[in-house]
């Protein structure tokens, strides 16, 4: 059962990378004419084998530079920052410094404030490694899809003065690609998921993620809801970052309900976002070209206002 989870989870991987080259479009790969850029890759970033991080940016750059960090999806157990890399060289190209990561899976004892740490250690070698090459950064838009928007939201919403006493870096926005947002809400976890996958195979996932058992005889529990708190972004938006949320209304795997949940969340707590709803998409925002590229704009625009 496990194996057949991270199978599928690695065929969702492939078709974001056949369908949107970027995972969010293709309007963002690099076009002809665009500034020249350096691509490295697989810098080590802290101990452990998946601890490295790929890194473009502008030959050009020197100075005050902001940074664009990708996080890849996967449900925690699989895909690569390799999914990533067109969207960090179109970053560059748009003359910025971009870098995707690799973290940590999670399984019985590696759980999800392992991998929170891990962006700490990966900012602090990003600013380390490009100061080696004359460029500050002190600024970055964080962004993912699936697991690792949820990734993103969490660790922007809940680690922001860990990056900058650690890592000298402010976070200023956050782009959320159909994450999971309220791990709490027994809804967002899904009927359909648990008849897809079984009992055993989310369950695990979800246990391993918050580092508590979790079944569907405990998951209304009131330890067991804290544990799943803990872990959702939508439980954290008082001390949350502007946020865009891209989400396919016709999502299974990760339910619109989430997307919803944090709107409201955010606009109770007053906090700038954006909600863009894909009416006819599931998890891989397949249709609705007009929703991607209004995506992409407010990407360009964000990187305008808070990185440059």
């Amino acid at each position: 059962m496990w194996s057949k989870i991270i199978s599928f989870f690695m065929s969702i991987i492939m078709a974001f990378l056949g369908f949107f080259g970027l995972g969010n479009g293709k309007t963002d790969k690099p076009s002809d004419g665009g500034v020249k850029i350096a691509f490295e890759q697989n810098i080590q970033y802290a101990n452990g084998s998946r601890n490295v991080f790929d890194f473009a940016f502008p030959e050009s750059a020197k100075g005050d530079t902001g940074l664009v960090l990708a996080i890849h999806g996967g449900a925690w157990v699989a895909g690569s920052k390799e999914n990533e890399t067109d969207v960090i060289k179109a970053c560059a190209e748009k003359g910025y410094a971009a870098a995707a990561i690799n973290y940590t899976y999670i399984s019985e004892t590696v759980h999800c404030d392992t991998l929170l740490n891990e962006i700490t250690l990966a900012l602090k070698a990003i600013k380390s490694h490009a100061a080696q090459k004359g460029i500050n950064i002190s600024r970055v838009i964080l962004r993912g899809e699936s697991a690792g928007a949820h990734l993103a939201m969490l660790y922007a919403y809940t680690k922001a003065a860990e990056a900058k006493s650690i890592a000298g870096i402010d976070i200023k926005a956050v782009f959320d690609y159909c994450g999971p947002t309220s791990l709490d809400k027994v809804d967002m976890v899904g009927n359909l998921l648990l008849t897809n996958f079984g009992t055993v195979g989310i369950a695990t996932v979800l246990s391993n993620l918050c580092g508590v058992t979790v079944n569907v005889d405990n998951c209304s529990d009131k330890d067991v809801k804290a544990a799943l708190a803990a872990v959702s972004p939508a439980c954290f938006t008082s001390t949350a970052v502007p946020t865009v949320i891209c989400h396919g209304v016709a999502d299974v795997l990760v339910p619109y309900l989430n997307a919803v949940m944090l709107d409201s969340a955010l606009t109770a707590d007053g906090v700038k976002h954006t909600l863009i709803s894909f009416p006819t998409s599931g998890h891989l925002l397949e249709n609705d070209a007009d929703k991607m590229e209004q995506a992409n704009k407010l990407f360009d625009e964000y990187c305008k206002e808070y990185l440059n």
